[in-house]
């Protein structure tokens, strides 16, 4: 066989072998029906509660709880619209309707959302997306080794330590999943243009417009700030400038910039969104990273298997962030393997590794070191401590990968002066991980397996790494050596962080109960007391005026706060379904319990009414108060709603119209008729938003917010048929610079294949 046919169908193997491996460690998806969410504590809400299994217990806290109650639902939207062939420009079923596509974190435009578009079920393409970012991650670490000069099976082991990470297997639910698969690529890429290969710009471009519509921006802000620091290292450490150094910043900034452009689609109107949002759905910093956290380097298990928060040296910490420190133990037993061996690799392989591993040690010093500095800082202050450490387990499997190659190309004299070496550095390494264990060995483990079987296990993995070195060093074979730890890297990695990952029954991701029946029965949104707000009905496709999924804009929140000292005004936001407890019908609600009917009851206590005073979602105000700034202490449910900007005339007597809503309203349009009014402002209850447009009677008339958060237009005596249109301008801006932007990274990408060609060309 033909040596190119031998090393394609070694490539071939190698990736079959990703997909393989990724399809086995998802073994839950594949064979049981499972689904990577804790829908455990949503099922011990009373909407979903019947559906529960009786042996369920509730979680103490499971991070897939933030993906089943915030990720999820926007998934199930996305999934909706698509099939109907709806917008994604709006959402209405949370917070009175609310900009979706603005919203980054939906992944809307993600690649791994692609699923969400064409499948029948989000459930089922949420098993596909999990799928497709383990092998896209496995695919790209193996792409970048090769071009980093690795025989396949050392790149197929680059491929599936990157694969099995923890920012990529055990974070697989969250943002973080979309934008890291991509970074290998991005690492390559921008070498290339550090390299003075300038051509190479449009495809670096690609790669990180792919990691912009990830969702993620303190991910993708991490990963460019990992690759820079990794280049500016590899620059100091040749002590001098690269080719072309003019050229290649150009270069690696036009990469950025036109990168940045084709996300614009999404960037544009996710900006205008910071300014009107009063909360953006940003995690919060779940926790403090000390250098006694290092032990987790060493041992993933010592403060607990579990993907619960635990309490330890007095500071609460999710131990799935604390993970991530945790970059398998593989590379970590052959960090000393490559100090023993770099002194014989070449000089400019050797720059390339001794940049990762400073960068990687750089920029996880700082949550260690500076968790007191960082929040003030201008731009790593956005960052929370997990996002500095995504790039780690990519740069250490790169390490041990070039110590391995290295190791097996020794001749005797080299190898006798690696091994002295070697035996310095491993007691080092062995000093540290004791070190590091005696520190915390009175440190609470709560869930925590038995430290001794936790030692015997990485043991264990330790001697079959020894053997695998030692049988190479009397017999070298890349092939043996590269699949050996390949299967050894798989096997540590599934045991590290497979315990941390929560499956759920398919069935159960929100199920179609018969409370969340009588809820879709209402046909309209719903509000109430405080039980609703913990309630993510949006998984179901029911609308309410609360915001689960802690995303909110300024007016709404504004608006929602003032509810709480005058609750009646609940009854503007266009809904008659209140959902309330007994505590509230007796309290806050008592004025007009004659006016509320009960429609369901829930085992909680909380009831289902239908309130007979409430206003309908779209009605004529014929009285209304003018103000130039909405002040939400100006609302009252007893004094006639604030117009900001219009003033009604003196109201002519005569009864009030009937206005009615399409049954052709589509999420991004609303038809109105209204019949037979007098002179005033037709109230739509639904979220107010730079974009939305009307026009009465086919003319445009202005929108403005009536009661803060609502839509007015004003229409004159008669009968008119009114269309509301959400028509944004950031989207089309962000669409032409995408546009544009698209154009040019064609240009850039012909003239680089262009070029390739002319230098392979063969003279006559």
């Amino acid at each position: 066989m033909r040596l190119t046919h031998r090393i394609f169908l070694e490539n071939a193997s190698c990736l079959v072998a990703l997909a393989v491996l990724a399809l086995g460690a998802c073994y839950p998806i594949v064979f049981f029906d499972r689904v990577p969410l804790a829908t455990g504590n949503i099922l011990f809400e009373p909407p979903w509660e019947e559906a529960r299994p009786r042996d369920l217990a509730p979680l103490t806290y499971p991070p897939g709880e933030v993906q089943a109650r915030q990720y999820y639902p926007w998934y199930v939207f996305l999934n909706d619209a698509a099939q109907y062939g709806d917008s994604l420009l709006w959402t209405p079923f949370e917070g009175c309707g609310m900009p979706f596509l603005a919203l980054w974190r939906s992944r809307c435009l993600s690649p791994f959302s692609l699923p969400f578009y064409f499948m029948s079920t989000p459930s089922r393409a949420l098993q596909v997306s999990v799928l497709l970012k383990l092998i896209v991650a496995g695919l790209c670490a193996f792409y970048a080794a090769r071009k980093f000069g690795f025989t396949p099976s050392l790149a197929l082991f680059v491929g599936v330590a990157f694969e099995f990470s923890a920012p990529v297997f055990l974070w697989i639910g969250f943002p973080m999943s979309d934008v890291v698969p991509w970074l290998p690529l991005w690492l390559v890429f921008a070498e290339r243009l550090l390299l003075g290969q300038a051509r190479y710009w449009p495809y670096g471009a690609i790669v990180v417009a792919l990691m912009a519509l990830g969702g993620d921006p303190e991910s993708l802000a991490a990963s460019i700030l990992f690759v820079l620091l990794f280049l500016l290292v590899r620059v100091a450490l040749g002590r001098k400038r690269p080719t072309a150094a003019k050229t290649s910043t150009l270069a690696l900034l036009a990469s950025l910039g036109v990168g940045a452009a084709l996300a614009a689609v999404q960037l544009v109107p996710y900006i205008e969104f910071l300014s009107e949002a009063a909360s953006t759905g940003r995690s919060e910093p779940t926790a403090t990273l000390r250098f006694t956290d290092l032990v987790l380097c060493f041992l993933p298990h010592f403060f607990g298997k579990g993907p619960e928060v635990m309490t330890y040296q007095g500071i609460s910490d999710n131990l799935a962030v604390l993970k991530l420190l945790h970059f398998g133990l593989i590379p970590m037993m052959l960090l000393p393997l490559w100090f023993s061996v770099r002194h014989f690799v070449p000089e400019f392989h050797r720059h390339r590794i001794d940049g990762m591993l400073i960068a990687a040690s750089l920029i996880t010093i700082l949550p260690l070191a500076g968790s007191g500095l960082l929040p003030r800082a201008p731009l790593l202050g956005r960052l929370n401590p997990e996002h500095f450490l995504i790039g780690n387990a990519l740069a250490f499997a790169f390490i041990a990968a070039a110590a391995i190659e290295e190791w097996l190309e020794l001749n005797a004299d080299q190898c006798k002066g690696a091994l002295v070496r070697l035996l310095l550095f491993v007691p080092a390494l062995a000093a540290m991980a004791i070190l590091a264990v005696w520190i915390n060995h009175d440190t609470p483990r709560p869930a925590a397996p038995d430290f001794i079987i936790q030692v015997v296990i990485a043991g264990g993995f330790a001697l079959a790494l020894l053997v695998l070195l030692t049988g190479t060093l009397f017999r070298p074979s890349v092939r043996v050596m590269g699949y050996g730890l390949s299967a050894l890297t798989f096997m540590y990695l599934f045991l590290a962080f497979a315990p941390g990952i929560v499956y759920a029954e398919r069935k159960l991701l929100f199920p179609q109960t018969s409370s969340i029946q009588a809820l879709r029965e209402c046909r309209t949104r719903l509000c109430g007391g405080e039980v609703l707000k913990q309630w993510p009905l949006a998984g179901n496709l029911v609308a309410q005026v609360y915001c689960p999924s802690r995303v909110e804009l300024k007016r709404h929140a504004a608006v929602i706060e003032r509810t709480t000292a005058d609750p009646l005004l609940l009854r503007r936001t266009g809904t008659p379904a209140l959902l309330l407890t007994k505590a509230d019908i007796q309290g806050a609600f008592a004025m007009i319990r004659p006016r509320l009917e009960i429609q369901h009851v829930f085992s909680s206590g909380a009831v289902l009414l239908n309130d007979l005073g409430a206003k309908p979602r779209a009605w004529m105000a014929y009285k209304g108060r003018p103000v130039d700034v909405f002040d939400p202490a100006l609302l009252c449910a007893d004094l006639p709603p604030i117009m900001e900007g219009v003033a009604l005339s003196n109201p002519s007597p005569g009864r009030d119209a009937r206005v009615t809503i399409s049954d052709s309203e589509r999420y991004n349009r609303v038809p109105v008729h209204v019949e037979d009014t007098r002179p005033g402002v037709l109230v739509l209850a639904d979220t107010w938003y730079p974009g939305w447009k009307a026009t009465v009677d086919g003319a445009e008339s202005p929108v403005f917010p009536v009661d803060g958060l609502f839509r007015g237009v004003e229409a004159g005596e008669g009968s008119h048929e009114v269309l509301f249109y959400y028509d944004p301008y950031s989207f089309k801006l962000g669409r032409a610079i995408s546009a544009g932007a698209a154009l040019i990274t064609l240009i850039g990408v012909g003239y680089a294949a262009f070029i390739r060609l002319r230098s392979h060309r063969k003279p006559f």
